[in-house]
Parts: structure tokens; sequence; C-alpha cells
């Protein structure tokens, strides 16, 4: 398909791309679904000479989307963030919380927090969305949500507030953003 639209913006326009090709030329394809990730790779350098063909895996989240679209309907497109893996070395605690027989994390005010997180949304009716900047700043509120400014931090009384915030934080900003699921794995470290 590239070879006949010269060029792939972004992995959500060759989701439409494709789906609407299937839907198109073959009356009996009644649905289509695309799954398509973006890999991050980064080319090897040493003493600051980029090797000439090797590369790096260097995953700052996996930027994945699905595009679905029935005969005679729209596009649906998704986006998402996958494999995001954070940690904060401080100013994340977990106390006063519900206790009862079968607890056995204890309270703490300070201590590390590791997280894996997918973010996948949806864009509703928009038309003409920038997906490439709509990523970047979904991306950028997790990072500024989980952490805080560089040069303090931010405390965080929970792992729930701070996938709370990171939540408000996208909807705050990005207003294309018409519905998201968000799942997280937490690591706590005693």
């Amino acid at each position: 398909m590239w070879h006949y639209h010269g060029s792939i913006k972004t992995i959500e326009e060759f989701g439409k791309d494709i789906c609407e090709y299937f839907i198109t030329s073959f009356c009996h394809v009644l649905f289509v679904s695309a799954f398509i990730q973006e890999v991050p790779w980064q080319r090897l350098e040493k003493d600051c000479v980029p090797h000439v063909h090797a590369f790096l895996f260097s995953p700052a989240g996996i930027r994945f989307c699905e595009v679905e679209q029935c005969q005679n309907g729209p596009a649906i497109v998704f986006s998402g963030i996958k494999d995001l893996k954070l940690m904060k070395t401080t100013q994340s605690g977990f106390s006063g919380f519900l206790k009862d027989k079968y607890t056995t994390l204890p309270e703490r005010t300070d201590r590390i927090l590791t997280t894996e997180i997918l973010i996948k949304w949806n864009y509703g009716e928009c038309q003409d969305v920038d997906y490439d900047c709509i990523w970047k700043t979904v991306h950028e509120c997790a990072l500024d949500a989980f952490s805080g400014p560089p040069e303090t931090g931010h405390y965080s009384p929970s792992y729930q507030k701070t996938v709370n915030d990171i939540q408000m934080l996208i909807l705050d900003t990005v207003p294309e953003v018409s519905f998201f699921s968000f799942l997280t794995v937490c690591s706590y470290n005693k």
C-alpha cells in the first residue's frame, strides 16, 4: 500500500487507508480491523558517528493504533501508548488506606514506585486530526503528571492519585480525546 500512496504520514492514516482499501475493493468484506504499532528504534552511534545499519530498541512507550470500519460507515480510530515504563525513586507514598485482616502492605510516606502503563483513546467524530501532535501530547501528559517538574518533582500520596492525575491532565489538555482506557501495572518496592 505504501507503494501506491507514496508515503505514510502516521500509523493512524495508514490504518484508515488499509480499512478503506478492503471495504471498497471487496464487496463481501463487511468489517475491517487493522492493528498497527510503531516500534521506536534509535541509530547506534560510536564517538558521535552514526552507524550505517545498526539500531537499538529504545522504547519510551510504543505507539499503536487500531482502526475499525464497517461497510458504508466511517473509520473509527483508536490511538495508544503501551509498554510505557516509569519509575519514581522518591516522593511517592501510600498511607491512610483501609485495612483489614488481609492487609499485608505497610504504610509508607516515601517509597520507590515503578509502573507500566497502557493508554488507549479514540477521537469521536473529529475530522482532520493531527495524530502525531495528539500522541505526543498524551505521552507528555503521562510523563508530566507522573513525575512533576524536573527540578523538584512532586509528592504523590498514592499510586491511585498518580493515575488519576495522569487521566485528568489528558482530559484537560487534549479535547480531541472523546474516550480513553487506562491500564496500569504497579510495582511496590519495600
